[in-house]
């Protein structure tokens, strides 16, 4: 069984999410398994036929992510410029104040603030991924250290 990561790389479990687990494999242990990952295959764990984990490099899952992430930026996009377009209608078919025009303004800011959450999710899902992948992060403190420095 694969132990709990020990060693010099050990602070990579403590960087991981709470739901994430990070275990150092034995030299001859899933090679093949972590080969696969390794080359962008999604590995299937099966016991008794059933799927029960996945392994899929971590550099693979990255780009899924962020192919998400770009995906919910495009929809946000569509779904804003849809937004307007309908809006617009709406002020030359409507009079202001005028209750109709409310409701439809109304629900076109709904959508376009559920397509604005869809699209920060899809962010920060990538982002906490390539977190857990090791990129390195910035304190608050030094984020703001670097926002007082004077300009270039």
């Amino acid at each position: 069984m694969a132990a709990p990561c020990q060693g010099p790389d050990s602070g990579y479990a403590e960087r991981m999410t709470s739901a994430a687990r990070a275990y150092e494999l034995p030299d001859d242990s899933l090679t093949e398994v972590v080969a696969e990952a390794r080359l962008g295959n999604v590995v299937y764990l099966v016991r008794d036929g059933e799927r029960v984990a996945v392994v899929q490099g971590t550099e693979a899952r990255i780009r899924e992510l962020e192919d998400v992430a770009l995906a919910a930026d495009a929809q946000l996009r569509a779904e804003a410029e849809s937004a307007r377009k309908t809006l617009a209608l709406v002020e030359q078919s409507f009079p202001e104040g005028s209750p109709v025009g409310q409701s439809v303004r109304a629900l076109l800011d709904e959508r376009v603030a559920a397509a604005e959450d869809i699209a920060d999710l899809a962010a920060a899902r990538a982002a906490m991924a390539r977190i857990e992948a090791g990129e390195e992060t910035v304190s608050f403190a030094q984020l703001v250290a670097e926002l007082e420095e004077p300009g270039e």
